[in-house]
């Protein structure tokens, strides 16, 4: 090997390590990306995308017709502010908005739906 193509995978990989290593940092230390999660919505206070559970498709749905709808929101949020537990425990906090953080809630809007959703019909009551 001669002394250029020494340099060459030198530099080549101290640059793979230098970018595998500033990737980890970002998205295992840091954690800085968002994410996007469904929240619980009340859907009358608020417009609410609508979920219905099919039994035919879902043996985990309810036998009881009334428990097959459920209510969502999506909340964009960096990874870094989102706590680390088992969202069926009790202790598990509930993932929110809080003032002065980074934080989106998206709320149902009829011209972005796709195909099979459907919105809750809140109005504003002014």
């Amino acid at each position: 090997m001669d002394k250029n193509s020494k340099i060459f995978f030198i530099i080549f990989f101290s640059i793979t390590i230098f970018a595998v290593s500033l990737s980890f940092y970002k998205y295992f230390i840091v954690k800085d990306y968002y994410i996007t999660l469904e929240a619980e919505c009340n859907p009358e206070s608020e417009k609410c995308f609508v979920f219905k559970c099919d039994p035919a498709e879902d043996s985990e749905c309810s036998e009881n017709v009334e428990e097959r709808t459920s209510y969502y929101k999506l909340i964009v949020k960096k990874a870094s502010t989102i706590s680390l537990c088992d969202s069926g425990d009790s202790e598990c906090q509930e993932i929110v908005c809080k003032q002065d953080e980074e934080c989106e809630e998206i709320f149902c809007d009829s011209a972005d739906l796709g195909e099979d959703e459907s919105c809750s019909s809140y109005t504003k009551q002014l």
